[in-house]
């Protein structure tokens, strides 16, 4: 979070803005007033998925399960299905709410400002989560006709250049269709609700930032969308890696063999080279699978709750390199 904010502070109030879009809409007639304009030089996600070097998410309507709980992550974050994952699992957005960071005495020890404190936060965390997930999800495959999940009906960027050495800090610039502008003023109440509007309909802006930084400054990164990570997926994610450490033992020892002698070693002796091995690649991973096994029995017996999180974006790098983008 610290690198992310570095990051926006950088390309907004830098020499030269990663912010600073040509063509960009004023969106108010007027550039100062009382009233909190939240949706000042916001860009939708609808159009940020059409942005060249941003990986979005299949359209809701596209995605098919298909018996594989990681395909669950495939979900926009604006669909109904992704509100669906919700349903009696512990995310990230509500773990401080379930652990009481917010109640009174909690909240003065750790520092939080008295603007968020509140029990409404843990109650509310409770009612979401008292429901039991479901455990078919094949309904998140009925197409609804208003779906929010929308993408820009044109292309809104225009490409600027091909290199990246030059001094502006973003190569495509923003343009979209005046029907497609997202105007108007809301009043708010108060100002926590206005920051929570400012964070709901600024994240693509902010999320734009983090692809003009490293399509800049990090040739070969790539920002993708994210939806939820659920805590089904773990497990096909656990078997496959396991499947792949097993079959890189393998393909090391075949390596190392040297070169076959004149009388060649029994099969039992070759077995058992490639079992220990495998078994010793499996013994490494086993503190991992025991915590999963764990938690795992925990939510069976549902003394925790299925757990899932949904971050702003993945950021993924040339050198292999995998990290959460939180803005």
């Amino acid at each position: 979070l610290g690198v992310t904010l570095l990051l926006f502070i950088i390309a907004t109030f830098g020499p030269s803005s990663a912010l600073r879009m040509a063509f960009s809409p004023v969106l108010v007639d007027k550039p100062t007033g009382k009233e909190a304009n939240v949706k000042w030089r916001a860009v939708p996600m609808g159009h940020l998925r059409k942005h060249p070097h941003f990986i979005s998410l299949p359209h809701p309507n596209d995605v098919t399960i298909g018996g594989s709980f990681l395909n669950l992550g495939l979900y926009r974050q604006d669909s109904w299905q992704w509100d669906a994952l919700h349903s009696g699992r512990l995310t990230t957005s509500r773990l401080s709410g379930s652990l009481g960071f917010y109640e009174g005495n909690a909240a003065l020890l750790i520092g939080v400002p008295r603007s968020l404190q509140s029990h409404s936060k843990a109650l509310s965390s409770w009612q979401e989560m008292k429901s039991k997930a479901p455990t078919d999800w094949t309904f998140l495959s009925e197409s609804k006709v208003t779906q929010s999940a929308l993408d820009a009906s044109e292309n809104p960027w225009i490409s600027l250049y091909e290199d990246s050495s030059v001094t502006t800090s973003f190569n495509c610039a923003y343009q979209p269709a005046a029907a497609e502008l997202t105007v108007g003023m809301r009043r708010f109440t108060n100002p926590s609700s206005a920051r929570l509007a400012w964070g709901h309909v600024q994240e693509a802006t902010a999320i734009l930032v983090a692809v003009n930084y490293f399509t800049k400054y990090s040739p070969g990164s790539v920002v993708s969308e994210s939806g939820m990570f659920a805590w089904e997926a773990l497990q096909e994610t656990i078997e496959h890696r396991q499947y792949l450490d097993q079959q890189a033992v393998l393909r090391e020892i075949l390596g190392s063999l040297p070169a076959p002698p004149t009388t060649a070693p029994s099969k039992a002796k070759k077995s058992n080279a490639i079992a220990n091995s495998t078994a010793a690649s499996g013994q490494a991973k086993l503190g991992n699978q025991n915590i999963y096994e764990v938690l795992n029995q925990w939510i069976k017996s549902r003394k925790l709750p299925v757990l899932g999180a949904s971050p702003d974006g993945i950021i993924r790098h040339a050198d292999g390199t995998v990290e959460v983008l939180e803005v």
